[in-house]
């Protein structure tokens, strides 16, 4: 942090912009009181480095490359029913557990690290594809997918965070974007924040069970139409609001204008 201190000295204004929170809150207490501004895709999270000292901290969303990220042809072997790509850690292990009968019969794709772990891993292990998965190939499993599930990372366990205080996880992930700007239908479990950002059930479907999300899956995967409806909505949507050039201008204001604070997305030192 010497490098930034030193930075500060020379009148320098200095900002950082976490976007993993809440999930290694442990190291990143230590880093943000360096910094004029603490910018946090974590709602929950502003309370917590405000109550640090950090003078200006601001909850600014993340988004989508959209260079990047984008809808494309692909080939067969990137095409499924239903796509899932991330780690395979423990809240996503239970419910992939829980509805791997279903998912055994289905054009599956589960992709990334610790998937060893499922209690039905060999049942499944025909559709893993274990390892990191580059980007470009994420796009193209994404683009070729019909469902694509986004499941959130859960904040509670010690071995898979650095989350001592426990600070709830609120809201979205970065994939929300992603799978969104590549055109892919997405079925989401719901974070606080969504509805903020997309409009369920008409720019992403949601899911709070396993049960339902069985269901769920069923119904969209027969129902084409309404299938590519909700994709193109979603997709749209991340064009017009969620790319990062939005971000930039939301950014540019909150370090700019102290006016920001009047929307209620900046909390200065001292205030509720």
């Amino acid at each position: 942090m010497q490098q930034i201190s030193d930075i500060r000295r020379l009148g320098i204004r200095t900002a950082i912009w976490f976007a993993d929170d809440p999930y290694f809150t442990d190291d990143t207490v230590g880093i943000a009181p360096h910094y004029d501004v603490v910018l946090t895709h974590e709602q929950s999270c502003v309370p917590l480095y405000a109550s640090l000292g950090c003078k200006r901290v601001a909850y600014l969303p993340l988004a989508a490359d959209t260079e990047l990220f984008r809808p494309q042809h692909v080939e067969p072997k990137y095409r499924s029913d239903i796509c899932f790509i991330g780690m395979g850690f423990w809240n996503r292990i239970e419910l992939i557990d829980r509805i791997a009968p279903y998912l055994a019969g289905k054009r599956l794709v589960l992709a990334g690290g610790l998937w060893e772990r499922l209690s039905h891993y060999k049942q499944l292990s025909p559709h893993i594809r274990a390892g990191w998965v580059p980007i470009e190939e994420t796009v193209k499993y994404y683009s070729g997918a019909k469902i694509v599930l986004n499941l959130h990372r859960g904040f509670l366990h010690e071995t898979d965070n650095r989350n001592s205080r426990a600070i709830p996880a609120q809201s979205t992930n970065p994939r929300t974007y992603e799978m969104a700007a590549c055109g892919a239908m997405q079925l989401t479990d719901l974070r606080a924040d969504l509805p903020k950002l997309y409009m369920p059930g008409q720019d992403m479907a949601v899911y709070q069970t396993p049960e339902e999300l069985i269901a769920k899956l069923e119904y969209y995967l027969s129902h084409e139409e309404e299938r590519s409806r909700i994709a193109y909505n979603g997709l749209q949507r991340t064009l017009q609001q969620h790319s990062f050039l939005s971000r930039v201008s939301e950014l540019l204001k909150l370090l700019g204008y102290a006016e920001a604070s009047d929307a209620g997305i900046i909390k200065e030192e001292g205030g509720a």
